[in-house]
């Protein structure tokens, strides 16, 4: 609606974010914060990793009890092809995991997740209310440019709300 910036924090590490009408969820080094619309400029923490576990792209999902992202552990090239994508509670900080082995998932208002594995994009069914999958991931996309894996597990995609997709194509980079 236009006004003055506010200052959601300070982040030195992000490795994703996401806003919604419940607030705004980052990642910074190895936690998770989210920013409620009352509490602007005041992050709490909702996901405290230990070290040596990387978190990557959170989204609320739909209710903002629930946030999806990835985490990765260690420091080896293909971390970000091991990793977990996984639901956690934001209450009880209770984490589910939906998916071992990819990366830079997305909730669709479908009813379905998409996720990176090397260069190609998946799309698995999955349950809002259990925050499971519910069927076998399917590739709907073969070529789709990732970051340095060594460094980031991004996948260069995007689904916009009437379900376009576009994505960069290439090779994942290693």
């Amino acid at each position: 609606d236009g006004g003055t910036a506010v200052p959601v924090g300070q982040i030195t590490n992000p490795f994703g974010m996401d806003w919604d009408e419940t607030g705004i969820v980052y990642t910074d080094n190895n936690d998770v914060f989210r920013v409620l619309p009352s509490q602007a400029a005041t992050p709490e923490v909702i996901i405290d990793l230990p070290s040596g576990l990387t978190p990557l792209t959170p989204q609320m999902l739909p209710g903002g009890t629930h946030v999806l992202l990835t985490i990765a552990e260690g420091a080896s090239p293909d971390r970000w092809e091991r990793a977990q994508i996984v639901v956690a509670n934001v209450a009880t900080k209770e984490r589910v995991t939906v998916i071992n082995g990819g990366a830079d998932a997305e909730y669709l208002p479908t009813g379905h997740l998409t996720f990176a594995r090397s260069g190609v994009l998946f799309a698995v069914p999955f349950d809002l209310k259990s925050k499971t999958a519910t069927g076998s991931p399917v590739p709907i996309i073969e070529g789709v440019r990732r970051s340095p894996t060594s460094a980031l597990g991004t996948a260069h995609y995007a689904i916009s709300r009437t379900g376009v997709l576009i994505y960069a194509s290439g090779p994942p980079v290693s």
